[in-house]
């Protein structure tokens, strides 16, 4: 079996990571695979891991803009998995105007299934954008003969919008084992958190349903509230949100130097950054998975999380829930994992069990082996 996976809109993010993921996860010789031949930009090529049966396709259309990318979709790429002898295309991202078949899609991202009232916080232009996403999105998944979502809310949350397709399945992402580092960036990592304070982190791109701005108010009532706490912020992201919890930052007389915003970092420096912190706040209402804090799990950070979207299949009974609309409910659960020292030490140990049980080879065996029933079906039905 040769298959074509196309990867050209993955380019940064949990959507790259997954990639990678699942190819790494496929070992040397995997089993009913001839080939896998890969079309994604340049920028991905150093990335993704090294195998005989790998084969990467670098197509100048997918080097320009975004109209240039969805006419190759539309356009080319079904003409080159045919040159190619492709039997079946593994589509990496939702958002795809192929026709090829058989065809097996993975349901990356959520944001764009969203209610309105969600999406109405951003400008116009994003607000345009995440509709068109979705509409080329849903065509996508009822053509397809495979959908693959990562967790049950995401498949539960999409079908809302698509009504019944004819093969869902779930596949977690998985993790890889991360090694410990001793550089100089750890060790500005060190001096940046002190350990007299209690450093609260939350990774993650700054955006409106991130919920980073009722972080920022909770973290100012527990100071008011007389504790010595300081907030890290690492992620890029909506520069207007962003500006607009800066400003109220400055304001505000209680959090001077108890807010910092590193932007967006390399992953290795984000690892440092997860071992070193006391608490691990994730408030995001819209995740297809939640890596990050499958990191903070494995790690055993203290974790106080949103009890929304699909972050409670991933935590378990492993962490602190919150309401992520109410800063008093955020403030109240970080109390808690600092407080009740037994509690937050059994779910440390709960969490570190429960990341333990989700690795790439799980999820490249189930992913792969979906792609093959696909094909099987598909020589079955000619």
């Amino acid at each position: 079996m040769i298959v074509g996976i196309d990867a050209s809109r993955c380019r940064s993010g949990g959507a790259l990571r997954h990639l990678c993921g699942i190819l790494s996860g496929l070992g040397s010789n995997p089993p009913h695979i001839e080939k896998i031949i890969v079309w994604a930009s340049s920028s991905v090529a150093p990335l993704l891991p090294s195998r005989p049966w790998l084969v990467l396709v670098r197509d100048p259309w997918l080097e320009r803009g975004l109209m240039s990318q969805l006419f190759w979709q539309a356009f080319i790429l079904r003409r080159k998995l045919r040159e190619l002898g492709c039997d079946v295309l593994l589509t990496a991202d939702a958002s795809s105007l192929c026709l090829f078949k058989p065809n097996v899609v993975i349901n990356q991202d959520l944001l764009a299934f969203q209610p309105l009232s969600e999406i109405r916080k951003f400008s116009l232009l994003a607000q345009a954008r995440l509709l068109s996403i979705r509409a080329i999105q849903i065509q996508a998944l009822r053509r397809a003969e495979a959908c693959i979502f990562q967790s049950k809310y995401g498949k539960a949350q999409v079908a809302t919008f698509t009504r019944r397709l004819q093969n869902n399945f779930v596949v977690p992402h998985g993790m890889h084992e991360i090694k410990p580092k001793n550089n100089s960036r750890a060790r500005f990592v060190r001096g940046l958190i002190e350990k007299s304070r209690v450093t609260i982190l939350y990774v993650s791109p700054i955006s409106p349903y991130k919920r980073q701005m009722e972080v920022v108010k909770a973290v100012e009532y527990l100071i008011r509230d007389g504790r010595d706490c300081k907030l890290i912020f690492i992620g890029a992201g909506d520069s207007n949100y962003a500006d607009l919890i800066a400003r109220f930052v400055k304001h505000s007389s209680s959090l001077a130097d108890r807010v910092c915003f590193l932007g967006e970092l390399p992953h290795g420096d984000v690892i440092d950054f997860l071992k070193s912190a006391d608490v691990k706040v994730f408030a995001s209402t819209c995740e297809s998975f939640g890596i990050t804090l499958l990191e903070a799990m494995s790690f055993g950070i203290p974790i106080a999380c949103a009890h929304s979207s699909s972050l409670p299949e991933v935590l378990g009974d492993a962490g602190e829930y919150f309401d992520p609309d109410s800063p008093t409910d955020i403030a109240r659960a970080i109390s808690t994992v600092i407080d009740d020292t037994s509690r937050t030490a059994a779910r440390i140990d709960l969490a570190k069990r429960r990341a333990k049980a989700f690795t790439w080879e799980r999820a490249s065996r189930q992913t792969f082996s979906i792609v093959r029933a696909a094909y099987e079906n598909n020589r079955l039905n000619v």
